[in-house]
């Protein structure tokens, strides 16, 4: 799977316990990797055109550049680990192993971790999770290892990752609704620093603005301006917790027309305030 990496290195590690049926905002993608880590509960997975149904102990690697989105079902609260990547973070391993090992052992693939194999695993997250918020000299260093150690054990572990069909629960690459949505999704993802509207992208993609709209919201589930709304929203948290730029700029880099009307947004999804948010969540330097 050829993907469209950004050249910026990044990383970063998120645990969260969710209530019951909680779902993301809407479907959204990025030009880092994820692996994605379900220690508890159940959940499906949308990628691109394929569905995945996941249980505890389950790792998907979800590749740069995808569509995707995360909705929890049943009545446990679910656990998650989730850890954001870019490639130079596995730069050794494709070093090492060559450069495609990374295309055939880890996008798109599921792998099931089993329970009595799960303590050592659930350590190394941990030491990830405890450099990722020391943030000192040697921190990233530590990171990189652990990371690649993680990973290399992870696969060692398990071999399912050779066969995802128990998992799929939707997979129809030649349903034409779906590209288009796809199609749009993506075209958002490389544009919403602009000042683009549901005509724009019909236009793009041919299609009349009713039919699109209604389209776009029966397989997104959100309407096309939530959906444009959160995919900022989602970058405008990056750009918080990992970066020093102002709030001025981060409304700029994100398509907002300006400051308040992006902390005005920004407080209505997530209940703070951008400053409030960067405060809880950036790591604190040692």
């Amino acid at each position: 799977m050829e993907t469209r990496t950004s050249t910026i290195s990044r990383f970063r590690i998120d645990h969260a316990v969710h209530p019951p049926h909680y779902s993301m905002h809407s479907a959204h993608s990025h030009t880092y990797f994820e692996l994605f880590y379900l220690m508890h509960g159940s959940c499906t997975i949308s990628i691109d055109d394929k569905s995945f149904t996941l249980s505890e102990g389950n790792i998907i690697f979800i590749p740069a550049d995808s569509i995707h989105k995360t909705s929890y079902i049943g009545e446990l609260s679910p656990e998650r680990t989730y850890i954001e990547f870019s490639q130079d973070y596995i730069s050794t391993i494709n070093e090492s192993l060559g450069k495609n090992w990374a295309s055939m052992n880890l996008w798109g693939h599921i792998l099931y971790i089993e329970k009595e194999k799960r303590e050592f695993i659930d350590y190394i997250f941990k030491e990830i999770q405890k450099e990722y918020n020391i943030v000192d000299r040697y921190s990233d260093c530590c990171i990189r290892e652990l990371f690649q150690l993680l990973i290399i054990y992870i696969i060692r572990l398990d071999r399912s990752a050779d066969n995802t069909n128990p998992f799929l629960t939707n997979n129809n690459p030649n349903n034409k609704i779906d590209s288009e949505m796809i199609s749009a999704a993506k075209y958002i993802a490389e544009n919403f620093k602009n000042n683009i509207s549901l005509k724009d992208v019909a236009s793009y993609l041919g299609l009349n603005p009713s039919y699109f709209s209604s389209k776009f919201k029966a397989y997104h589930n959100v309407g096309f301006s939530e959906y444009l709304r959160n995919t900022r929203i989602t970058h405008a948290e990056w750009y918080l917790i990992e970066t020093n730029l102002s709030l001025s700029d981060i409304s700029a880099e994100c398509g907002f027309c300006n400051s308040n009307y992006f902390g005005d947004i920004f407080k209505q999804v997530n209940g703070v305030s951008p400053s409030e948010f960067r405060k809880n969540n950036k790591p604190k330097k040692m």
